[in-house]
């Protein structure tokens, strides 16, 4: 947002702070033109506050972009960790001897069955 957005904005709530305060005050039966005063402190200092208001919601409502480059580059690491779980995964049985595989499945079906199973 521009420099001329932020003022502008101020401005209006300004104003809408000073009118406020002006209907406000002007319900008294005492009302004297001290009033004013009030009414342009009220709106000096609204309008300094909405500075802060109005940067509390940007910093709250801020989503950062990202760049289509960046996307593509955290999908090409997710690919490349999948990839080098799956490679893992094949090494790991591609260097067990298939001998002692296939004695551990030979002992495994002679021992004794368990006692729920006689």
């Amino acid at each position: 947002m521009t420099l001329y957005g932020n003022i502008f904005y101020n401005c209006w709530i300004a104003l809408a702070a000073f009118s406020v305060h002006f209907f406000i005050a002007m319900q008294s039966p005492y009302a004297t033109p001290r009033v004013l005063f009030g009414c342009f402190a009220t709106a000096i200092i609204a309008f300094f506050a909405a500075y802060v208001i109005r940067y509390i919601i940007s910093y709250v409502m801020y989503t950062p972009e990202i760049d289509n480059e960046q996307l593509a580059n955290a999908q090409q690491l997710q690919e490349d960790e999948l990839q080098m779980q799956e490679k893992n995964s094949t090494i790991e049985f591609n260097d067990e001897n298939s001998e002692e595989i296939a004695e551990v499945v030979r002992t495994m079906l002679h021992t004794e069955q368990p006692a729920e199973a006689k």
